[in-house]
């Protein structure tokens, strides 16, 4: 599991094995994986190159939080949400490169013990204010400090992204 206790988060770039890759091309396809030593609902974020957050997990605001078993590689597309929900059978790196904006491509999970809707407001160390992505239909919790003591962990993994 990450090193503070949270969620591992592994990356398969074009169909690679799951790993801890460097880099990222722009135009590249992304699987994400999550291997958690505690069972809970799962939230992933990403924060692009362009310094925007977005959740990507659960793929609508509508949708309940994945569930993940303990100790057990979950995949998305997998398991996580099915392959059809993806348009290019993938998430798409979009850029722009790291070297233009300075930023690396952030992939945040945080696993909860119970089924919350959390806000990109919850990204630790979010550099900018998130913008697009968010639905204000549903309440979400826009921080981590608002959950009781104990009931989440968030791991993260930083890719450069490269022309």
């Amino acid at each position: 599991m990450d090193a503070n206790g949270g969620p591992e988060v592994l990356v398969s770039v074009n169909g690679a094995p799951f790993g801890k890759p460097g880099a990222v091309a722009v135009g590249d396809g992304i699987a994400v994986g999550i291997r958690s030593d505690r069972a809970g609902y799962l939230t992933l974020f990403n924060v692009g190159t362009s310094g925007t957050a977005i959740r990507l997990l659960p793929l609508r605001p509508s949708d309940p939080p994945p569930r993940l078993e303990a100790a057990t590689l979950h995949t998305a597309p997998g398991d996580l949400a099915p392959a059809e929900r993806f348009p290019c059978g993938s998430w798409v790196e979009n850029g722009p490169p790291t070297a233009a904006s300075g930023l690396r491509e952030r992939l945040v999970a945080v696993v909860c013990d119970r089924p919350w809707l959390l806000s990109p407001l919850c990204v630790p160390g979010l550099p900018v204010a998130p913008r697009g992505g968010i639905a204000a239909v549903v309440e979400e919790v826009t921080s981590l400090d608002a959950l009781p003591p104990g009931s989440w962990a968030c791991g993260e993994w930083s890719l450069a992204v490269v022309p």
